[in-house]
């Protein structure tokens, strides 16, 4: 399959590897022509719209300011699209607009929470979905880092928590919102799934040193208690603990396993790849969150 990646930083030269890697034909487009020189075999494509004309599917990757003008361009050519979180930083209306039209011209649209592939995040999923701890009731997840990165959005830009709530508990609805300081926020969600109604507390922070990227579901009958940085996971049952411990690469696996997911995804498989709904959810608590 052909690929154009729009966007040459970190996370876009990252899914060029996974997915040469995995035996696709790659190309990328940068404003930087330094970048585009070190990714590109053979530079053939000078501007944006040549590349959207040469590639059957499209990862972008640019920053998060520029995400809605990639993404009108890609549905503009019909391309299949995995866009990098967040899908958009301001309006919520303007992505439903266009996920309308993408959705009415059968144009699939992913989000980048590559989270939903951490081997612990799937083994959690699995256990869930089982009812290894029954129903569940409460959870808390964390990330807290120290990252200088980003100097606003911190709700927007860190939103893989958010994401990954959802995915394990179901839709959910904002409940509170607390900033403790400019680089901090704890906001609690309400969550309805299929068969229960459960609450979370997600908290976000670019200040803790050394990390923390941790999250535990409480149920009826046991608890999940999962540590991505270690790619640990644990369930605890009446019969006691069923610990389980994954390869230290488990966030660079997460990425492959997800470019995996899109380019399988676009012939038709099902995938637990974030939906460009799930992606406007996301941003719709994020802007409520930070109102």
């Amino acid at each position: 399959m052909k690929i154009g990646i729009l966007g040459l930083g970190s996370i876009g030269t990252r899914h060029g590897e996974n997915l040469r890697t995995l035996g696709h034909q790659v190309v990328g487009y940068d404003p930087a022509s330094e970048r585009m020189s070190a990714f590109n075999e053979n530079c053939v494509h000078a501007d944006r719209k040549g590349l959207l004309t040469w590639a059957d599917a499209v990862v972008i990757a640019t920053p998060s300011d520029t995400h809605l003008s990639c993404l009108t361009d890609a549905l503009s050519f019909r391309k299949p699209v995995l866009i990098e979180k967040p899908i958009y930083l301001r309006s919520d209306d303007v992505v439903a607009r266009l996920l309308d039209a993408a959705e009415r011209d059968k144009i699939q649209v992913y989000v980048g929470y590559n989270l939903r592939f951490h081997p612990c995040v799937v083994l959690a999923r699995e256990w869930l979905r089982g009812g290894a701890i029954g129903r569940p009731i409460f959870a808390s997840f964390i990330c807290a880092q120290l990252n200088t990165k980003y100097t606003d959005d911190l709700v927007l830009n860190w939103s893989h928590e958010i994401d990954l709530a959802c995915h394990l508990l179901g839709e959910a609805e904002l409940r509170s919102t607390m900033i403790e300081l400019e680089r901090e926020i704890t906001i609690g969600l309400a969550h309805a799934g299929e068969t229960f109604v459960a609450n979370s507390v997600v908290h976000l922070n670019y200040v803790s040193n050394p990390q923390a990227r941790s999250f535990t579901i409480v149920g009826s009958l046991g608890s999940i208690h999962v540590d991505l940085t270690q790619a640990s996971a644990q369930l605890v049952t009446e019969s006691g603990a069923d610990p389980h411990f994954f390869r230290l690469d488990a966030f660079d696996l997460s990425y492959l396993a997800e470019i995996q997911a899109f380019a399988a995804a676009i012939g038709g498989a099902a995938t637990e790849l974030a939906t460009g709904r799930d992606g406007l959810a996301v941003l719709r608590l994020g802007l409520e969150a930070r109102r």
